[in-house]
């Protein structure tokens, strides 16, 4: 469910990216956010 109401609003509030690439920068205004999947995660 909160799959369905997420590919509904992202596209009306803006640009979604996920990447693990290393080498850029990331764009101003990007928020920045650890994936909690592993039991180390949560340290960061």
């Amino acid at each position: 469910m909160l799959s369905r109401i997420a590919a509904a609003v992202v596209p009306s509030l803006g640009r979604l990216t996920v990447t693990s690439d290393h080498a850029t920068a990331p764009a101003a205004g990007s928020i920045i956010v650890a994936n909690h999947t592993s039991l180390a995660d949560p340290g960061i």
